[in-house]
């Protein structure tokens, strides 16, 4: 486990169109969202302890943002097609509207709503099992339900 964004932890991002984040509010229900975008756009790397995720228009439910106005930690689970690794970040989230991360984090020249930074304080590869043993990258398999 890392308290920073190595080599490995940035190319995975990079790599990576889905995460999911997960926050909680004051009263301690938790709630997780998806959050998609092509690699490359979905999340910047901006230093090594400074993770930007742009909060681009959605269902315009506010669960998220809510929650971190009253309790600012998430943890990120991301993901990348066919592989089996996923990248787990935990740390402490500030919402922002600074005019310049906006630009940062633009998507075919539209601008995030607000940008949630992230101060890493956990960062690592985990275990493939789970999605090994979910064949979730597989297209048609055993079991699966169409």
């Amino acid at each position: 486990m890392l308290d920073h964004l190595d080599t490995r932890c940035r190319e995975f991002i990079a790599r990576s169109p889905f995460y999911v984040i997960s926050t909680a509010g004051a009263d301690g229900r938790a709630d997780a969202s998806p959050r998609g975008d092509p690699p490359g756009s979905l999340a910047y790397v901006l230093d090594d302890s400074t993770l930007l995720l742009p909060d681009r228009l959605g269902n315009r439910r506010v669960d998220t943002l809510t929650n971190l106005v009253e309790s600012p930690f998430a943890g990120l689970m991301f993901f990348v097609p066919g592989l089996t690794d996923t990248l787990r970040v935990n740390g402490r989230v500030e919402i922002s509207t600074d005019p310049e991360l906006l630009k940062l984090t633009a998507l075919d020249g539209k601008l995030p709503v607000s940008v949630l930074k992230v101060t890493v304080e956990e960062a690592f590869l985990h275990c493939a099992k789970a999605l090994v043993r979910a064949r979730l990258w597989e297209a048609d398999p055993p079991g699966r339900r169409t």
